[in-house]
């Protein structure tokens, strides 16, 4: 039996928000390349947008790579993801780039958790089979330690799943934004979902 199974749902949350900012406020010391490596170029473009500068610009994305990441070697590394993906990463551009790695790799752990339980049909008491084999899929793993923003592609397929099947029509839609942060991995999904919505008349 848990040792939280008879405590209220507020205090979970509490909880949870606590060790949330247990963690925030006193990172973990992780490997240097640990939730970096394509967070880079992402991090890089969003800094430029919330400054007012060309993100497409690869000269500007060399400059900020080597003067705010630690950049060194001799290529630039490109953001390959929409302008949507610019504005999720926004707030993460307040801080400096590590810091920003270190949670950008907590919220990635948070989103596949969330993914995998909404996802899950099961019986509640079985999920920890979703995180199980959610955690324990090598592309999944590769994704947090690469810093990748895929995870918001698969939390806005979940979300829209979740949301259509409760008649959230207006949520579902509004989920698809998520979906097009990387467009180019749901090029079979996006418009299967999109032509579902014209032939249920969700406008």
């Amino acid at each position: 039996m848990s040792v939280l199974s008879g405590t209220p749902t507020w205090l979970k949350v509490i909880l949870l928000v606590c060790a949330a900012g247990l963690m925030l406020a006193f990172p973990l010391p992780l490997p240097e390349q640990i939730g970096t490596t394509d967070f880079r170029p992402y991090w890089s473009a969003s800094y430029l947008l919330g400054r007012g500068q060309d993100f497409s610009d690869p000269a500007l994305i060399d400059a900020t790579e080597r003067t705010l990441t630690g950049w060194d070697r001799d290529y630039t590394m490109s953001a390959w993801f929409a302008p949507t993906g610019n504005l999720v990463l926004l707030p993460f551009t307040l801080l400096p780039f590590r810091q920003a790695a270190y949670d950008w790799l907590l919220v990635n752990i948070a989103v596949i958790f969330f993914s995998a339980v909404i996802l899950w049909r099961g019986s509640q008491q079985r999920a920890w089979v979703a995180l199980a084999a959610c955690f324990a899929f090598s592309m999944t793993l590769l994704s947090l330690i690469y810093g990748q923003v895929n995870t918001l592609v698969v939390l806005g397929l979940a979300l829209y799943l979740h949301f259509s099947e409760r008649r959230g029509e207006t949520a579902a839609g509004m989920s698809v934004a998520l979906v097009t942060i990387k467009p180019h991995l749901v090029i079979l999904a996006l418009p299967l979902l999109l032509l579902d919505a014209v032939r249920r008349r969700q406008w």
